[in-house]
């Protein structure tokens, strides 16, 4: 496929956006399994479409895609592959490619820790991936970007008896439109994506896919939904317990409907933003840990993390620093925790992405601190980090 050339006066904003289904054509007889619970459920039924979402920026090589799925999580070497897909049919680097999960508990188990779906179905969602991406590229167009915040009141703390008290509750909201028609928006959020219980059965994007339908129908064009710090942060249901709380299909409505309400109030608070006058790169960062758990050998693998990934004796994690017309970012391929990215966006402008789930899983990511109370997250990472980088 060719690559579209657009031509835009000198410092002009470009985007474009595609939004495709990618739900199962059926149930079974071969089974869709569900990854984030344990035991492992399959899908008996589905509310709601699983789906595909990219938003394009810039221009040449030095756009930036990103993708979102509404899957839990992808191991590294398989959002490698994506990745690599879709630079080959875009001509862009792979590391200006953004392959980020929504992290919905409902939806397909893409990466094959909770029984996988059938090789057909998973080949299905990879092209649809691809397509959804190169769409995206192709229909870029002069746009004017604006950027807000504001405040959500989705999540409680699921560490309370670890001493957690706090949240992380922006909402970073960036909007692409060409004059009063809307080409895309970008919400940033903290907060699990996991209203529906460990006994549902159905298969769903859940809360970040409920908040994207109703965001593109109050805004139009395309909605995607970028987890930010909200790795001990549940949604504001009954029940401390997160695989105890009593979601459900009402639960989910009203949830969405809270968010769909500080979506908008950040857009409306939203400022114009002047295009970048210089090239934007886009920086990998490394940081080689310790390998501290059990969990962290087992991410070592290079079934997980492709082969050559990690150093003898220590764990890798690649995080890749960028920004859109200015506004800084960090994508982070694990689940980050409150306390790590509280800390990092303390040093940054109000308006600032952080990423979570982004170009792989690598477990929870938390502070020394943090590691040292022990829990469900500690025992299922790698180690802990000081900071994030940059």
């Amino acid at each position: 496929m060719s690559v579209q050339t657009v031509r835009v006066p000198e410092f002009q904003h470009l985007c474009g956006a595609a939004v495709l289904d990618a739900s199962p054509r059926s149930l079974g007889p071969a089974r869709v399994w569900m990854s984030g619970y344990m035991p492992t459920r399959y899908a008996r039924a589905q509310s709601g479409p699983i789906q595909v979402r990219a938003i394009a920026t810039g221009s040449g090589r030095d756009g930036m895609i990103f993708v979102s799925a509404d899957t839990c999580l992808l191991s590294p070497r398989v959002a490698s592959d994506w990745a690599c897909g879709i630079a080959r049919e875009t001509g862009l680097n792979r590391d200006r490619i953004f392959i980020i999960t929504t992290h919905t508990h409902s939806g397909p188990d893409l990466c094959g820790l909770f029984g996988g779906v059938p090789p057909a179905y998973f080949n299905f969602f990879q092209k649809t991936v691809v397509r959804a991406a190169v769409a995206a590229w192709h229909n870029r167009a002069p746009a004017t970007l604006f950027a807000g915040v504001s405040r959500h009141a989705l999540g409680i703390p699921r560490r309370k008896s670890r001493g957690q008290q706090s949240l992380e509750n922006s909402v970073v909201v960036l909007q692409w439109k060409t004059g009063d028609r809307v080409i895309a928006t970008l919400v940033n959020i903290g907060c699990h994506g996991v209203v529906y219980s460990k006994y549902s059965r159905v298969l769903s994007a859940d809360l970040p896919g409920a908040i994207c339908i109703a965001a593109d129908r109050a805004f139009g064009g395309a909605t995607l939904f970028a987890p930010r710090a909200q790795g001990d942060v549940n949604p504001a249901i009954p029940g401390d317990d997160p695989y105890e709380q009593a979601g459900n299909a009402s639960e989910l409505e009203r949830l969405a409907a809270l968010g769909l309400e500080a979506v908008q109030e950040a857009a409306r608070l939203s400022n114009e933003i002047p295009p970048a006058r210089e090239s934007e790169p886009v920086y990998g960062l490394e940081m080689v840990l310790p390998v501290t758990t059990p969990a962290g050998a087992a991410f070592r693998v290079p079934w997980w993390s492709g082969r050559g990934a990690h150093p003898a004796f220590g764990f890798r994690l690649r995080f890749r620093r960028f920004s859109i017309a200015g506004i800084p970012g960090l994508a982070a391929p694990g689940e980050i925790l409150t306390c790590l990215g509280k800390s990092w966006l303390e040093r940054k402008p109000p308006v600032s992405l952080l990423f979570s789930y982004c170009g792989g899983y690598l477990g929870y990511l938390m502070t020394p601190e943090t590691f040292a109370r022990g829990g469900y997250e500690p025992k299922v990472s790698p180690g802990s980090l000081p900071a994030l980088p940059g």
